[in-house]
């Protein structure tokens, strides 16, 4: 009876110690997939944060070849000014030359 009772008390340890031994064995592997979880985030996380520095980045660039082209216009649009203004002085001193001319003929006619 008392090695029934003996087997008995060691069988319900085993089982007890092979319980502990299971629950330990899942508490690693649940905190072990919890660790690779949060690593994948914060992977992805590293991922979205360099892919927004590289679209920052691209937009950088397009506006500053969006202002390149603007005063590429706006100096074409000067230089333009500046061509019918030196027309326009050009057509003024024909018309001073013209005026001139017809007074200096009035001045010999008289």
């Amino acid at each position: 009876v008392e090695e029934a009772e003996a087997a008995k008390l060691q069988r319900q340890e085993e089982e007890e110690r092979l319980r502990v031994e299971t629950e330990a064995a899942e508490d690693t592997r649940l905190k072990e997939e919890e660790f690779l979880r949060i690593e994948a985030e914060a992977e992805a996380a590293d991922a979205a944060k360099l892919q927004l520095q590289q679209e920052e980045e691209h937009l950088r660039i397009e506006a500053e070849e969006a202002k390149a082209t603007r005063l590429m216009q706006e100096e074409e649009e000067l230089l333009r000014i500046e061509a019918e203004a030196a027309e326009a002085a050009r057509l003024l001193q024909q018309q001073e030359e013209e005026r001139v001319r017809i007074e200096v003929e009035e001045a010999e006619a008289a």
